[in-house]
């Protein structure tokens, strides 16, 4: 380049291509410089110069893409997911420190009390067992937002027919609708997935898991505060009114439904409609939608969800005769002409062998983590003798909530782990290392205990096991919900259904677990040279698994990020209309 610009100014002249002196001008034409207009010298002592050919520089060997920016969150819509979560771990953990109490109180006593609070326990599960896939099929159809605001509000219902039964009839009936009229746990995945692109949907989904660890602190802490208040705080007068005495285990769950019925305000205020064009309830317009339409104004970049406006009239000229009798319309085959229900759940997609794939991961995380919440505390509670911790109730309790605030992590190192890794690497990654973690428990423990170690060093191992426990489930749980969303190409046509399957899946998994972990609890007492140490080996077991389930998931399915080119490349008719030349736009 200084050669040439040195021959513009009328100095001396290097050949350019040809003749002597080409050596390292000829194979590095860098940089595109148009030759000067200006007249050049002509005589004997004038070298000829050659003129740059009219292409540009040689493409190079490999060109790689750009990651594209990050989109940012919209914070009402994230706010309000928050806080939805938030009341889902309340409403999910609120009664666990006050079940036992419950059932005595209810009149069970010895081993009955433990079978009666098994069978309230699992009603939640049942539910949800029953009603995650219609939830699912229900958004898909009538929107995000109306099945998310019956599910908050079903909750806090749910909750008072719990804490003002005098029977185990009606204990276990609220539960088991706190399950059936609440599919949120799905859909919620959805909505997030829906008002985020390929760029945040990682971040976005992360704030699941962390907004759930606040739920699961704060829901105990009412039950254990609240419950029998009349026997827990004998000096304030207001806890001694007759309502709490006939209903002791009421104003925990009063407080609770008061919480998630303030948080249903807030979404009923904040929270958008993401499903375009939503068939309408036969509600008011505000639990429809929040504007008309409001579905077109989230639009997923770079995935298959985004359909072409052929593709949209076709699927609304195949289906349009279900909106039509949706929204009140007459039907030809009514007999009365009045408006017809075609109301469906379509499980077609569960034959992809993907989305078969993002199940089998997400049911082995929901597996593998409630057996092993099931049973940390009971190795933290064991003797000593027998490679346990040997703490007290109230010092596990401190330390799982030490342990818990890792998960407010989650947001800020997941959607770096999903953009340098991608989804399939991270969520494998994650199960090689919960394998040898969970064999931790055991062997530290019992080292500990062998040694003698002060309890300080037990509590602070104690901590370490759990925080990095929550660190490995928050990046698999989020990964899963991704690879779920993925496998479906994020199609707002499936992905309530394919969610609400999801759920179901995992409610079953988390109905079996603590039945599982109690059995291989109890005989590993029974049987094994080291008692603690049976049920976390099963637990690695199933991480391989894991592994194996998500190495057999099709190549495609979890593909890398942007910092990889794992992103679709911006479409041609971006570009196409410039006015550049051939070369350079193969170079683009």
């Amino acid at each position: 380049e200084v050669e040439l610009a040195a021959a513009d100014v009328g100095g001396p002249r290097t050949p350019v291509n040809g003749g002597p002196g080409t050596a390292g001008v000829a194979a590095a034409p860098m940089l595109i410089r148009r030759p000067s207009m200006r007249s050049v010298p002509e005589g004997p002592d004038v070298p000829e110069v050659t003129p740059l050919p009219k292409a540009v520089a040689p493409l190079p060997a490999k060109v790689e893409p750009l990651p594209p920016a990050v989109t940012p969150l919209p914070r009402r819509q994230v706010l309000c997911a928050f806080l939805l979560q938030i009341a889902e771990g309340v409403n999910v953990t609120m009664l666990f420190p006050f079940l036992p109490f419950y059932m005595e109180h209810l009149g069970y006593h010895g081993r009955s009390t433990s079978v009666a609070a098994g069978i309230v326990a699992s009603m939640l599960c049942a539910g949800q067992i029953l009603s995650a896939v219609p939830w699912g099929a229900f958004s898909d159809r009538y929107g995000r937002r109306p099945a998310m605001l019956i599910g908050t509000g079903g909750s806090a219902l749910a909750l008072l027919v719990f804490g003002s039964g005098t029977t185990i009839f009606q204990v276990a009936l609220g539960r088991f609708l706190g399950g059936l009229l609440n599919g949120n746990v799905g859909v919620m995945k959805v909505w997030i997935s829906e008002f985020c692109d390929e760029t945040n949907s990682a971040k976005g989904i992360a704030i699941l898991p962390t907004a759930w660890g606040i739920g699961v602190v704060i829901g105990p802490t009412i039950g254990g505060l609240l419950a029998q208040p009349a026997a827990q705080y004998p000096d304030i007068a207001f806890f001694q009114a007759p309502i709490w005495k006939a209903l002791p285990f009421l104003l925990p769950c009063l407080t609770a439904a008061v919480i998630i019925f303030i948080f249903w305000l807030l979404g009923f205020v904040i929270a958008e409609e993401t499903l375009p064009s939503p068939d309408p309830l036969p509600l008011p317009n505000c639990l429809r939608s929040r504007r008309p339409g409001s579905g077109a104004k989230y639009v997923r970049v770079g995935t298959d969800a985004n359909l072409d406006a052929d593709q949209v009239q076709d699927d609304e000229e195949q289906n349009g005769d279900c909106s039509d009798d949706a929204a009140g319309g007459e039907s030809p085959d009514s007999p009365e002409g009045g408006p017809t229900s075609c109301f469906s759940i379509d499980l077609s997609p569960l034959r992809d062998t993907a989305v078969r794939g993002g199940i089998a991961c997400y049911f082995f995380a929901g597996l593998i983590y409630i057996i092993l919440d099931e049973v940390t505390p009971f190795l933290l509670r064991e003797d000593l003798a027998h490679g346990g911790g040997g703490f007290s109730q109230a010092r596990i309790g401190i330390l799982i909530g030490i342990g818990g605030v890792s998960l407010f992590f989650g947001p800020y190192f997941v959607p770096k782990l999903e953009r340098c890794f991608g989804r399939r690497r991270c969520t494998e990654l994650g199960y090689m290392v919960l394998g040898p973690l969970v064999l931790a428990f055991p062997i530290i423990t019992g080292l500990l205990a062998a040694c003698g170690a002060p309890p300080v060093v037990g509590s602070a191992a104690a901590v370490a096991l759990l925080g990095s426990k929550n660190v490995v489930g928050s990046t698999i749980f989020s990964m899963a919900f991704l690879l779920i969303n993925e496998s479906v190409q994020n199609n707002s046509q499936h992905l309530g259904v394919v969610n609400g399957v999801s759920q179901l899946v995992v409610a079953m998994a988390r109905a079996f677990g603590p039945l599982l972990a109690g059995g291989l609890w109890a005989l590993g007492l029974s049987i094994s040279a080291v008692p603690c140490a049976l049920t976390f080996v099963v637990l690695a077991l199933l991480c391989l698994g894991a592994i194996v389930s998500v190495r057999r998931m099709p190549p495609e399915l979890g593909a890398l990020p942007a910092s990889k080119g794992g992103f679709m490349p911006l479409p041609k008719d971006d570009y196409e209309d410039a006015d550049v030349s051939d070369e350079e736009e193969a170079v683009v």
